[in-house]
């Protein structure tokens, strides 16, 4: 049975369930808790492990808070992300920031990256026309390029070539992600200093936006708002196993499945308030990044930009 993910330390938890092991080669693991939100960190130092993991060698760093869209202090999150970027990106004073909002704005679940780029501070034409205005500021652009479907372009290519011309330190990329667990659907917030393929957690993959394809470094910032058919049949049957007296053994349970789910297996679901979770996440992701890019200024002064 595929069940597809696009978070580091599910892909851990997966792999080590299916190999029965405790640990794995190259991959180191840490928890904390801050106010009550809970912080997963995986590092993967080894070539090996990141071709079991499928995920490129580098830090990610999981934020989790239960319940995301009815957070009412959310700048607790947003000051943890703050936190966690600013250990992944050290910025000095004449560095440039150059964010890139993957995802369909037309279509609410791939909208995040979009959203948030709204929602930042953008100052790399005020540093060039008004230096004396903004000195609190450092220099951010962003774009939101869309979609294949839509522009003919693949967006790496748009990216890369924004990348030749303003010649950016670093890039920030943004993007909706595909979760195995349903408690992680926009509950989790995965940052990582190892760039992002665009779709690929729904399974279209486009050219990846990394240090080797942009000669910068990509630190990739998601939110799970998807999850496959898959992951629901198989928590439910996990659930009834638990909870009944009919036992299934592991090997029957997948079989079973994966012939049950075979034509359906290209099929995502999203819940119905995701308008409302897209939203909320955003603002939260594009506070975090406003601290983290432009530490001198409030949140409440940062409304002035926006």
């Amino acid at each position: 049975m595929n069940v597809r993910t696009d978070l580091a330390f599910e892909a851990c938890q997966w792999y080590m369930e299916s190999a029965q092991a405790q640990e794995i080669e190259g991959v180191s693991f840490a928890e904390e808790e801050i106010e009550g939100i809970a912080l997963k960190r995986v590092v993967v130092t080894s070539d090996k492990a990141a071709d079991l993991l499928q995920k490129r060698k580098g830090n990610y760093i999981t934020v989790h808070a239960d319940n995301v869209e009815y957070l009412s202090d959310y700048e607790v999150v947003a000051k943890i992300i703050a936190h966690e970027v600013k250990s992944l990106i050290s910025l000095k004073e004449d560095d440039s920031v150059f964010v890139v909002g993957l995802g369909n704005r037309n279509i609410t679940a791939d909208a995040l990256g979009p959203k948030v780029v709204s929602g930042l501070v953008i100052s790399r034409h005020l540093k060039e026309q008004m230096p004396s205005l903004s000195n609190d500021l450092n220099r951010v652009s962003a774009i939101s390029p869309g979609v294949l479907g839509i522009t003919g372009i693949e967006t790496g290519e748009i990216v890369q070539g924004i990348c030749e011309k303003l010649s950016p330190t670093h890039v920030i990329a943004i993007d909706s992600l595909a979760a195995s667990n349903l408690n992680r659907i926009a509950n989790t917030i995965q940052i990582s200093d190892t760039g992002i393929v665009p779709g690929s957690g729904v399974g279209n993959h486009r050219r990846a936006l990394t240090k080797e394809t942009l000669g910068v470094p990509v630190l990739a910032i998601g939110v799970p708002t998807v999850v496959g058919i898959s992951v629901i049949a198989k928590q439910s049957m996990e659930y009834l196993a638990e909870n009944t007296a009919v036992k299934t053994r592991e090997d029957e349970k997948n079989e079973i499945l994966s012939d049950f789910l075979q034509p359906y297996d290209q099929m995502v679901v999203t819940p119905k308030n995701i308008d409302l979770i897209v939203s909320k996440v955003a603002k939260i992701i594009a506070s975090g990044l406003n601290l983290a890019l432009h530490p001198k200024l409030t949140l409440e002064q940062m409304e002035n930009f926006l």
